[in-house]
């Protein structure tokens, strides 16, 4: 029986380590509420029928690996109100195209979208780290906003097809 969508609703402030995992193909959209602060480790990983995740507005923390193996994820978006993006997150999402880091991100993980098989765009918002956007071999384009300061060492390492890199003004390192 598959599900349209999974809400985590009012009163819920973290989704614990694996609480939403290995759902299988049981659920395409999972709806993290606006009560929701931290998204524990592995917390929504292998959900391979999910299409689409929306993030609430007091989301701050996707911890590591949370949505790791969401195969059939197309796009992310993940808003100015997250500080904090733990490693591998997106890591095997295969069907993921298109993603958006916002401003606010403090702390970018490493590889964060590794063995994402079809992202061939990124805008990222925030200061990327050592190796955080690398392992994306179809990854195309990438727009460095304004808000960018720092660009860490083999940020995009493994991306043979990178073509597109437009860079902040703003960019010291």
């Amino acid at each position: 029986m598959v599900t349209s969508a999974l809400s985590v609703g009012a009163g819920v402030t973290v989704i614990d380590e694996k609480a939403l995992a290995n759902l299988g193909d049981k659920v395409l959209k999972i709806v993290i509420g606006d009560s929701v602060e931290k998204i524990g480790y592995y917390a929504c990983a292998n959900n391979t029928a999910v299409t689409q995740v929306s993030f609430g507005d007091n989301l701050h923390e996707i911890a590591d690996y949370a949505f790791s193996g969401c195969e059939k994820l197309t796009d992310v978006n993940l808003g100015n109100n997250i500080t904090t993006v733990g490693g591998y997150v997106f890591s095997g999402c295969k069907g993921l195209k298109n993603a958006i880091l916002g401003s606010n991100i403090e702390e970018l993980g490493n590889c964060v979208f590794d063995g994402c098989e079809s992202l061939t765009s990124l805008r990222v918002g925030c200061n990327v780290s050592d190796t955080a956007l690398s392992n994306n071999a179809k990854l195309v384009s990438v727009v460095l906003e304004d808000t960018v300061v720092s660009l860490g060492k083999r940020a995009f390492s493994n991306c043979p097809e990178l073509q597109n890199v437009t860079f902040s003004d703003n960019l010291i390192s």
